[in-house]
């Protein structure tokens, strides 16, 4: 995390090496402009555990000689194990990491708001996702419900017959 940051900012061999190729191993030829746009947009952040998220957010900041640098922001996207510490992080400096996102939900809340629909089709597939998201919310909490009512039927019943 921290040779990325570095990379980002000094023009070194540390860029060379980190920029230097794409995901399938062909020359990257990434330009400065296209370095900027890096550092001004948000990086997305995938982490699986809470020593994850504290690494990256330690770690991936500006290197000390870019003092005048801004941030580097992120939005952290965690597992349910993870979501406290992303959340924190989150609230205990909102400038650096803008979001957290944990779980299902906020993924589709995530895909809405970006759009990331191709067609009709999509939109009407995300609508469902969303519906049957809210219809196993409540069929949880009917369930709960239910089994708290029959176990005061349950007690109220013991305790007459204690009487």
């Amino acid at each position: 995390m921290r040779a990325l940051a570095n990379a980002l900012y000094n023009d070194s061999l540390q860029r060379q090496v980190i920029f230097g190729s794409d995901l399938e191993g062909a020359p990257s030829d990434i330009t400065a402009e296209q370095l900027r746009a890096l550092r001004n947009n948000p990086t997305l952040i995938l982490a699986q555990s809470q020593e994850d998220v504290r690494t990256w957010v330690e770690q991936f900041r500006p290197p000390p000689e870019a003092a005048a640098a801004p941030e580097l922001r992120m939005v952290i996207a965690t597992t349910a194990a993870a979501s406290v510490a992303a959340q924190t992080y989150a609230a205990a400096d909102p400038e650096r990491v803008i979001g957290a996102l944990s779980g299902l939900r906020d993924a589709l809340l995530y895909r809405e708001l970006r759009a990331q629909h191709a067609d009709s089709e999509a939109q009407r597939t995300a609508e469902r996702r969303w519906q049957s998201v809210g219809l196993a919310a409540f069929a949880a909490t009917l369930a709960i419900l239910i089994g708290a009512a029959l176990s005061m039927v349950q007690f109220l019943a013991q305790r007459r017959r204690a009487q």
